[in-house]
């Protein structure tokens, strides 16, 4: 199991290992790394931990890069509304894009 001793050293050089072996596609996507996750029963929880971690902060990070890059010499409520037209979060953005709630 290389491909799951891999990951638990390093989660990302671990899906780099299984896609240069061809068990996982060279584009990855989440259904094919939740598979390798339910089926390489191998890794452990400390690595998924790291994984989710560097996928958390890869997120913050372009969160924070797009709100400064585009929102910052505009006032809240535009920037708020753009924010949510070009995002589309599910749920109540809708409703605030139509006013409802603000």
């Amino acid at each position: 199991m290389d491909g799951a001793d891999d990951f638990n050293r390093d989660p990302t050089k671990g899906l780099e290992f299984l896609q240069r072996r061809h068990l996982l596609p060279e584009k990855l996507d989440p259904q094919s790394v939740a598979c390798f996750l339910i089926y390489a029963a191998a890794w452990t929880r400390k690595s998924l931990e790291i994984f989710w971690e560097t996928i958390m902060n890869f997120m913050f990070r372009f969160f924070v890069g797009f709100l400064t890059s585009n929102f910052q010499d505009m006032n809240l409520d535009p920037a708020f509304q753009l924010f949510l037209e070009t995002v589309g979060l599910p749920g109540e953005s809708q409703k605030i894009l139509l006013g409802e709630i603000l």
